[in-house]
């Protein structure tokens, strides 16, 4: 693919996009990707605060003033397990956040504009968002598929009594599709909010859009 590239220029930069319909494809893999290690991330963060209380517990219930070493070592060995996450979750929303038409969108019509911050917080704050976003677009793609196997089903059988359903089926696969581009919808806002508030991720950004060749190093490095 011929990756986007900015021209240099004042404020955000001038970029023109690629192929649209190669951008979707590495896309979606992308954001597949950036959701299975921002599950990830989330995960161990709860094992870590768990792992945590029981060490407070036993304290105060020991009158120790220390936790257990094996638990000590369970901890430490989360929180190692979590920074490669947390690594790997950055440079999955880079790659993610290179090839968002929404992004693009954005930065082009805010090229000038005095609104770009530097807030960690914001990062935090829309990691924990898009996980349940992609929960809730995971649950409604199942509950599409199995409406569909229904319609399969219908379809194959023939019977009429089956088929008379079909029409109902539909009309709920398309509600649940519609309420999944809503939530892709709200997941393209927080991608939004980590380019405008982190200065890492869009210096990134920006030079992946800028680079020749950067586009397909990225698919290549994969």
């Amino acid at each position: 693919m011929v990756p986007h590239r900015m021209t240099a220029g004042a404020g955000e930069g001038r970029f023109s996009p690629s192929k649209s319909g190669e951008d979707d494809e590495l896309r979606a893999i992308w954001v597949s990707d950036y959701d299975n290690v921002n599950a990830l991330v989330m995960q161990l963060d709860v094992e870590i605060t768990k792992r945590t209380e029981e060490g407070h517990e036993f304290v105060h219930r020991s009158n120790n003033i220390t936790i257990p070493e094996q638990l000590k070592i369970q901890i430490s060995n989360l929180r190692a397990q979590r920074d490669s996450a947390i690594k790997k979750r950055f440079e999955s929303i880079v790659r993610v956040l290179i090839f968002s038409e929404a992004v693009r969108s954005f930065a082009r019509q805010n090229e000038h504009a005095n609104i770009w911050g530097d807030v960690p917080a914001v990062l935090t704050s829309s990691h924990k968002k898009c996980a349940e976003l992609a929960a809730e677009i995971r649950e409604f793609e199942c509950q599409a598929q199995k409406l569909r196997e229904g319609i399969d089903e219908a379809v194959s059988s023939g019977n009429p009594a089956q088929m008379q359903n079909v029409a109902h089926l539909g009309a709920l696969i398309a509600d649940l599709e519609q309420k999944t581009r809503a939530s892709n919808g709200e997941r393209d806002k927080q991608f939004i909010f980590m380019f405008q508030f982190s200065d890492t991720v869009r210096k990134m950004v920006r030079a992946e859009w800028a680079a020749p060749g950067r586009g397909l190093r990225l698919q290549a490095s994969q």
